[in-house]
């Protein structure tokens, strides 16, 4: 039998498909990591989807084609380095194979729109100069933590008495029969780049979710790439120091929560050009750690760029 031994092995595993993050974010990533190591044996991507019936089902993005189980086991064993696209998937990864696995980081779907704050208002017509607050609600209503997205919202329109509600999701009808405070717009789903052009638009971002790492959450992501501030909360502190602009509590805290909103919405209300830094940073923060560029960069692959004509990159 041949060898199946490779450098560097990537597996994305998802106890929950489906139900707490989409998997085209991982799609993404593992066909763009395949195409930058084809021709190359010494480089698999692979994914393991569990379904609630325990059935497992098995995605490979290989040279080889593997098509069963137990190839994937005799090529954890031989691989010299293992990855995952999270810590959660690391640690389930890990206890299964009792192999330790190293973490990179699967990017976000949405791209960058390079406009301010008001150049993005004023597209979508909200009236770029109107001081009201802005106050971003993305993902499905189940994601959320609705008790405290409730009082988060309160708290931002005692402070911002004109404050808007942009909320982007597939639930807008289901919130709003919550009876959110303030004006409540629905942005449903638009396409990526309508998504980015919104994102753009906010002030700040509440994400009170339920359960997870934090940069596991394609919402946080989407909002970082974008330069926009965020206020969540977590059942799990992040393992690296957030950036200034990002407010991270645990969801048992309240009281954390509301004085992280607060002083949000203090410095959404303050100096046009130090707002405009602080996205900045967040951006930087973003391609730092999360950039296709810096994940090839970990996996010491070359970014091979797509090409039109129908000829492979050189």
């Amino acid at each position: 039998m041949r060898d199946l031994g490779t450098d560097l092995l990537v597996i994305d595993y998802d106890g929950t498909a489906g139900k707490q993050r989409e998997r085209i974010g991982f799609l993404r990533m593992a066909g763009t990591l395949a195409a930058a190591s084809a021709g190359s044996e010494r480089f698999q991507v692979a994914s393991i989807l569990s379904t609630e019936g325990g059935a497992e089902d098995l995605d490979l993005f290989s040279p080889l084609g593997l098509t069963s189980r137990q190839p994937l086991v005799r090529l954890v064993e031989q691989s010299a380095r293992l990855f995952a696209f999270s810590p959660t998937a690391a640690e389930r990864l890990q206890g299964r194979f009792r192999r330790g696995f190293e973490v990179i980081a699967s990017g976000a779907l949405v791209p960058r729109v390079d406009l301010t704050r008001q150049e993005a208002r004023g597209k979508l017509g909200f009236g770029a100069d109107r001081r009201d607050l802005v106050v971003g609600v993305l993902g499905r209503q189940g994601d959320q933590r609705l008790d405290l997205l409730l009082a988060g919202l309160k708290e931002a329109l005692r402070i911002s008495p004109g404050c808007r509600v942009l909320y982007l999701g597939p639930d807008g009808e289901r919130l709003r029969k919550q009876g959110l405070p303030g004006s409540f717009l629905d942005g449903r789903v638009p396409d990526l780049k309508g998504i980015a052009l919104r994102l753009r638009a906010m002030d700040f971002i509440l994400r009170p979710t339920k359960e997870g790492d934090l940069f596991d959450d394609q919402c946080v992501l989407a909002a970082l790439r974008n330069g926009v501030p965020l206020v969540a909360t977590t059942s799990k502190a992040p393992d690296e120091e957030v950036p200034q602009g990002v407010s991270v509590v645990r969801a048992s805290e309240l009281g954390a929560f509301l004085e992280a909103i607060e002083q949000t919405c203090e410095r959404a209300m303050g100096a046009e050009l130090e707002k405009e830094a602080m996205r900045r940073d967040l951006e930087q923060f973003y391609d730092r750690h999360f950039d296709l560029e810096a994940v090839l960069k970990t996996l010491a692959l070359e970014h091979r760029p797509e090409r039109t004509d129908g000829k492979d990159a050189v």
